[in-house]
């Protein structure tokens, strides 16, 4: 298993943490995506896998091992963050991060798209929220309100402020989000 953390990747060898410097910003960018952060992770991680086995193939003693403290460990699962549900009355910058961290578009998403419902005169319809980003435009509306078109995209009212949802997954096919909510129409938390 491999982790970075503070500037450094640390590997489970043997029961054991191997902790190497990877010298890399470690900041997570406001446009990252989980696709664009599973790349970077892959070009900076493959160089440092890869000195770590000409080292252990060649000196295995020169490996700085640390015995782990089993108390501090932690471990993170296989679950969706939130069950992959939207909650409309969070934070903006919240739903935006969360629609970001599954977004691997044009390929599928392993945790599959945050999900909403729309409310229709015919019922309700499941939708995934593939693309969103911030507006920092206060808003007084209720939180899944559908708000004003922009470009190909649309306003949705979160807690505190309106974000745009750009592209959404309807039904297997990925739509620009105008072409499906219209103004003044209701989101509501995911199934």
């Amino acid at each position: 298993m491999a982790r970075a953390r503070n500037n450094s990747c640390e590997y489970l060898v043997g029961g054991r943490r191997v902790r190497r410097n990877t010298n890399a910003k470690g900041v997570i960018g406001d446009a990252d995506t989980g696709l664009t952060l599973s790349a970077r992770c892959i070009r900076s991680g493959i160089p440092l896998v890869l000195r770590l086995m000409e080292t252990a193939s060649t000196d295995p003693a020169a490996i700085p091992l640390t015995p782990q403290d089993l108390t501090k460990r932690e471990y993170f699962g296989r679950e969706i963050p939130q069950d992959g549900k939207l909650f409309w009355s969070l934070p903006a910058r919240e739903i935006v991060s969360f629609v970001r961290a599954c977004d691997y578009f044009p390929f599928p998403s392993p945790w599959r798209h945050p999900q909403t419902i729309l409310e229709t005169m015919s019922g309700e319809k499941e939708i995934g929220v593939v693309k969103a980003r911030l507006t920092g435009e206060r808003c007084d509306r209720s939180p899944g309100t559908v708000g004003e078109v922009v470009g190909s995209g649309v306003k949705v009212a979160c807690g505190d402020e309106w974000i745009v949802v750009n592209k959404l997954k309807v039904e297997e096919r990925y739509v620009n989000s105008a072409e499906v909510l219209k103004p003044g129409s209701r989101l509501s938390n995911g199934r």
